[in-house]
């Protein structure tokens, strides 16, 4: 699984510094009422960028354990 961010310096920093080691992870679609959960671990990098264009960064996630997805309860 990818996902792209907007790279601050700060932010890549502080993904890298836990970079591949193990850990649980979440995925809210609160819109659709539902949520993903994995244990796994991820990396971060750098994408190539345009002079003065937007740089962006790319997460990459590696599940260890199948990849669940569950209704959110509904709250009032």
């Amino acid at each position: 699984m990818q996902f792209s961010a907007n790279f601050t310096l700060t932010a890549y920093q502080s993904l890298k510094t836990n970079a591949l080691t193990d850990g649980f992870f979440e995925l809210d679609f609160a819109s659709a009422g539902a949520k993903a959960t994995w244990e796994g671990q991820y990396d971060v990098y750098i994408n190539e960028a345009e002079v003065n264009g937007l740089i962006e960064m790319t997460i990459v996630c590696y599940p260890s354990t199948v990849v669940t997805i569950a209704a959110i309860p509904a709250t009032t």
